[in-house]
């Protein structure tokens, strides 16, 4: 027998009993790890049964855009009569970050949307849960006045996308821990 053959048993058995310890450690956690969107929770039907109700303005409006996307999966209204309804708060602030030297002028902006949210029960009128949003995104500003709308413009689209996104994973957070 040579001297590898001799030592490749008791390291088996090493590792063996390693393996065994590191299951059973993990056995003792209270609860199994599952998916926030996988089909074993009850997140995804009662995300689709939110109605989000209109907001003012184009960016209020683009955000309420993205949430019906993310949480109908396209669709425009919720499947079935909706069970709750999500009614939203949007403000948009555009302020200069950069001045051009000599000139006086903005040279980049930054676009902070911030959006406030209640979730409602329609059946009972109480609201289940609520928070804040923000987001913000940075655009250049130059001589061209075109250029400067669409550039503000593509931040705002930029900033409600994310914003409505925070909003949907912290409705998707609440419906898989309220149990």
């Amino acid at each position: 027998m040579s001297s590898p053959d001799r030592f490749a048993r008791p390291r088996r058995l090493a590792l063996g009993a390693v393996l065994a310890l590191a299951v059973a450690g993990l056995a003792g956690c209270s609860e199994a790890p599952r998916p926030l969107y996988g089909r074993a929770t009850a997140t995804v039907p009662a995300m689709r049964s939110i109605d989000v109700a209109a907001v003012q303005g184009r960016v209020g409006q683009q955000v309420r855009n993205e949430l019906v996307f993310g949480l109908h999966g396209g669709a425009g209204d919720p499947e079935g009569k909706p069970v709750y309804r999500l009614e939203l708060t949007v403000t948009s602030i555009d302020n200069a970050v950069g001045v051009e030297r000599y000139r006086n002028l903005p040279a980049a902006y930054v676009e902070r949307i911030t959006a406030t949210y209640a979730l409602i029960d329609i059946a009972s009128g109480t609201t289940v849960t609520s928070g804040t949003s923000f987001g913000q995104a940075a655009y250049d500003y130059s001589p061209q006045r075109y250029a400067n709308v669409r550039a503000k413009r593509d931040a705002e689209n930029r900033v409600a996308t994310t914003v409505a996104g925070d909003i949907r994973t912290k409705l998707a957070v609440f419906f898989a821990t309220r149990g």
